[in-house]
């Protein structure tokens, strides 16, 4: 629930991008819950498989607030040099 309070494009990015893990929404509010789904292929220990991408998942966002909170610190100007090589189309 902690990591909740980042924007909702740093956590889907993190769960669909880094996991392939699917976010789930309050159907109500569009709101992010504190729940994921995932696919396991074969026969697992679902126990075991759910509380390892748990742990995977929240080092993923520790991960990830730092980096937001780190670049909230340094003024959106200082981050124009590093657009330089980059071509938008």
């Amino acid at each position: 629930d902690e990591y909740l309070a980042l924007p909702r494009e740093v956590l889907v990015t993190v769960m669909r991008k880094h996991q392939r893990y699917f976010p789930v929404e309050d159907p109500a509010t569009g709101k992010l819950l504190p729940y994921f789904v995932t696919v396991a292929n074969g026969a697992c220990d679902e126990d075991v498989v759910r509380k390892g991408n748990e742990a995977v998942l929240r080092a993923r966002y520790a991960d990830a607030r730092f980096f937001y909170e780190a670049d909230l610190k340094k003024p959106l100007v200082e981050f124009r040099a590093g657009l330089e090589g980059i071509t938008f189309q």
